[in-house]
């Protein structure tokens, strides 16, 4: 067991390994695993035009839907698979909508998700992932509508597209097994191997 390298800890973190899978305690809470897994269901949409939609001057873009599981402690983890294209117009308040279904409630286990949330991302003209809702509470089969103009998003943009977690027990991504070596590095950060 060893002490995370965190400047300023308000929660005394923890992490371990114990040949099983990497875990992580929180100010003395039961041990959970380390690592905030990737969603493996891409999002669905429905598109909701306005009524006077043929009468309005838009000019539809092509816009993909991700989403990310944060735990109770803030830490989001990768990506959702990408939608499919949804064709609106949010370059202005059109009064378009897009219904966001398919998401898959947070994972069972020893994760710490009692009070997680799912964060869903849009991707603008560029290809970046914009932030546009964090969703509390979410179970099985919720949806979402997004009617946010592109104007409104902020600069928010997904940053854990690029993230994995450690290796663990899950042999269909680490096949050479679970995380075997732990130990803090002199500028702060934590490496480990397996295989």
């Amino acid at each position: 067991m060893i002490s995370g390298p965190i400047v300023s800890d308000a929660y005394g973190t923890q992490s371990a390994i114990d040949g099983n899978y990497p875990k992580i305690r929180r100010s003395d809470t039961d041990w959970f695993r380390l690592g905030v897994p990737a969603p493996v269901t891409a999002p669905t949409h429905f598109t909701i035009k306005p009524v006077d939609y043929q009468a309005l001057e838009v000019v539809e873009q092509h816009y993909q839907y991700v989403y990310t599981y944060v735990d109770d402690f803030g830490q989001e983890g990768p990506n959702s698979p990408p939608s499919t294209l949804v064709g609106a117009d949010f370059s202005t308040d059109t009064s378009f909508s897009v219904s966001i279904g398919n998401m898959s409630a947070h994972p069972t286990g020893n994760y710490s998700f009692d009070n997680g949330t799912i964060r869903i991302y849009r991707s603008g003209a560029d290809g970046v992932f914009t932030f546009v809702a964090e969703l509390n509470g979410f179970t099985e089969g919720s949806t979402y509508a997004d009617s946010t103009p592109d104007d409104q998003l902020g600069l928010d943009t997904l940053q854990s597209n690029t993230w994995y977690g450690p290796p663990d027990d899950n042999t269909s991504l680490y096949p050479k097994g679970t995380l075997t070596s732990l130990e803090v590095m002199p500028n702060k950060f934590l490496a480990g191997g397996s295989g």
